[in-house]
């Protein structure tokens, strides 16, 4: 588990490398093994072994999950061939640090340029995707980067 180790390794930094190091070798892991993402069964497991709360299998989806499912119907109308263009992120988060907030309610992102992310907070999260293609317009980095912006 190369990858999963190497996204753990920039979430905690527990080795004491700088964070710009320990990206280059997730990006190295990235184009080494041409793994651009889990898939529907692995995502549940990787997110889960980085220390996200995850369902378990056949148990019923929270509230907002359901919500979210709604929201990013209503806004495609209709199934369509998965792409950049018509793959959407539902997002919503509460943040807390050092004594302060921050959250966002329910919210639907679809994939765009991240119009009004600073591009100091847009290099923060390069585009990084094995197979050399520009995922600089993907919906869940355009979401990552309005919270990192945020």
């Amino acid at each position: 588990r190369p990858l999963v180790a190497a996204l753990q390794q920039c979430a905690d930094g527990a080795d004491g490398r700088e964070l710009t190091v320990a990206v280059e070798a997730l990006e190295e892991v990235v184009k080494r093994i041409g793994l651009t993402n889990f898939g529907f069964f692995f995502a549940r497991e990787a997110m889960s072994e980085l220390g996200f709360k995850v369902a378990s299998q056949g148990e019923a989806p929270p509230a907002w999950a359901k919500e979210a499912r709604a929201m990013a119907k209503e806004h495609m109308e209709e199934w369509r061939i998965p792409g950049t263009e018509n793959i959407l992120v539902v997002v919503s988060y509460e943040a807390w640090y050092q004594g302060k907030s921050l959250s966002k309610e329910l919210t639907l992102v679809p994939s765009s340029f991240a119009e009004g992310v600073h591009d100091e907070v847009k290099a923060m999260l390069r585009p990084v995707d094995a197979r050399g293609w520009s995922c600089e317009s993907y919906s869940e980095r355009v979401a990552l980067l309005e919270l990192l912006e945020a």
